[in-house]
């Protein structure tokens, strides 16, 4: 479904890129960019295999399992986002950085509270 709702929208896109009175270096320009802007959607969205689990282990490592069972190991980065609404975990795996979003309705109120408390706590300085 997602997959549809991004060939329409950048569909949509390259309709109105062409249809527009800018002068034809413009038109290739936006081609460009929407093109570009549809490769990395996909590549994102549908050819990278969804978060189903995160385990955050003792030692500072986490797991993510993915659709189809594969796990993959991770550590965290410094550029992780926590917010009151949302968290964006960046991490370092094997297969290359990795971006997993975790929104505050996903988790019970009292694990999401837990999770930026523990996030928090390994920010601060003086922590190994």
């Amino acid at each position: 479904m997602l997959a549809w709702a991004l060939l329409a929208v950048h569909g949509a896109t390259l309709i109105a890129a062409i249809a527009n009175p800018l002068p034809l270096w413009a038109k290739i320009f936006l081609l460009s960019v929407t093109v570009g802007s549809w490769t990395l959607s996909l590549r994102h969205y549908i050819f990278e295999p969804a978060v189903i689990a995160i385990v955050r282990k003792p030692d500072g490592a986490w797991i993510l399992t993915v659709k189809g069972g594969n796990t993959i190991a991770g550590r965290l980065q410094g550029s992780t986002l926590v917010t009151i609404w949302f968290t964006l975990l960046h991490l370092d795996t094997d297969a290359g950085p990795r971006t997993v979003l975790l929104c505050r309705d996903g988790l019970d109120p009292e694990t999401y509270r837990l999770l930026r408390v523990s996030l928090k706590v390994d920010a601060a300085p003086g922590t190994p």
